[in-house]
């Protein structure tokens, strides 16, 4: 059972900073920042500790929102630095090398707004509850054995 916590934070961690590179990518591409985004992060890192943990009760739930809102974070963070590098004349991966953590906490609360917070206590609620839930086996008999023809 430890074999599969640590898996799940692990990857629960992996799954969290590629939810929020993808994020940063389609808002970068979208010229838009997406706030709801994070609801998708949220749902991502739930996934995976439901996969490796299963039926792990409150401390699953709490983690997962935990990466959920850690991955809000670093989705808005990723978003603001793909704005802010054409004007840096540099590119993100630049800047997100070259600032140090104090400074990247000043760019996340100057970028903050007031709709993110709504966002970020969907996406920890939702990390929290939906990791928590076990994942449902398919029913072998709800799939048909032959194709029917008429």
């Amino acid at each position: 059972m430890q074999v599969r916590w640590l898996l799940a934070v692990v990857l629960g961690f992996a799954a969290m900073v590629a939810a929020a590179v993808l994020w940063a990518a389609i808002s970068a591409s979208t010229h838009y920042t997406i706030g709801y985004m994070s609801i998708g992060v949220a749902f991502v890192v739930a996934y995976v500790f439901r996969y490796f943990v299963g039926t792990a009760g409150k401390t699953a739930g709490i983690v997962a929102a935990t990466f959920a809102l850690l991955g809000c974070v670093l989705g808005n963070y990723l978003t603001a630095l793909v704005f802010i590098a054409p004007d840096a004349h540099a590119t993100a991966q630049d800047l997100f090398l070259r600032i140090p953590p104090p400074n990247a906490l000043k760019i996340v609360k100057d970028t903050f707004q007031p709709m993110d917070a709504l966002f970020y206590f969907i996406a920890v609620s939702a990390g929290y509850r939906y990791a928590m839930r076990p994942l449902q086996p398919r029913s072998l008999s709800a799939i048909p054995s032959e194709p029917t023809t008429r």
